[in-house]
Order: structure tokens, then sequence, then C-alpha cells
């Protein structure tokens, strides 16, 4: 055993004791603590739901719910852009919305159309 690997399972064996001693905190079984670490490291996509987002059509609402890194004011602003742009051409003009980089499309385009 390497001394990295050691390390990561006394970690992982100190959490779990401090969880079932501290007298505020409900003892976790071994398998609910290995399920949270696993959705803490599960990429943020998550948030993207199946199916296609229309970027011509959705709402400042819909834009929110259905986009990684997208809230309120980032999904206002998409909808302004539309409203003074005529709606967009190709998914890829999301960038020319302020505060919508390369990143942020990159992690949504797979949802993403204009119909």
């Amino acid at each position: 055993m390497t001394l990295t690997t050691l390390t990561k399972a006394l970690s992982a064996a100190a959490i779990v004791m401090a969880c079932s001693f501290s007298p505020f905190v409900a003892a976790a079984p071994a398998t609910a603590v290995s399920k949270t670490n696993a959705a803490a490291t599960a990429p943020a996509a998550t948030k993207s739901k199946a199916g296609s987002l229309n970027l011509n059509s959705a709402n400042a609402a819909e834009l929110t719910d259905k986009l990684v890194g997208v809230g309120p004011k980032k999904a206002e602003a998409i909808v302004a852009w539309r409203k003074a742009n005529g709606g967009f051409k190709n998914p890829a003009q999301l960038m020319e919305v302020k505060g919508i980089g390369p990143s942020l499309y990159e992690r949504n385009k797979a949802i993403l159309s204009i119909r």
C-alpha cells in the first residue's frame, strides 16, 4: 500500500469516526459517505436535463433551470440578447452573450438547439 493510498484510507476513516462520535451529527453508514463523495465529484453537467433546450423560445426560468452555470441574471441576459439580435442563428452564438464564455458553452452545448 502506497503512502497516498494509506493517507486517503485514514482520512476517510477519520471522517466516519468523527461523524459517529459527534453529539450533533447522526452517524452515517460507510455507503452513504461514499455516495456523498461521488456526488461531490460529479461534473456540473448533472443539472442539464435530457432533451434539448431551444434558445429561441426558452424563457428565463427554463434557461436557469436547464443550463449549468446559468442563474437568473445570465438567463435574463440571454433573453435580452435574443430580443436585441432577432434570435440565435446557431447555438454557438450563445457565447456572444455577456458572461457566457467557451467553458460555459461547452458544458451545455449537448442540450442546446435553435429549431
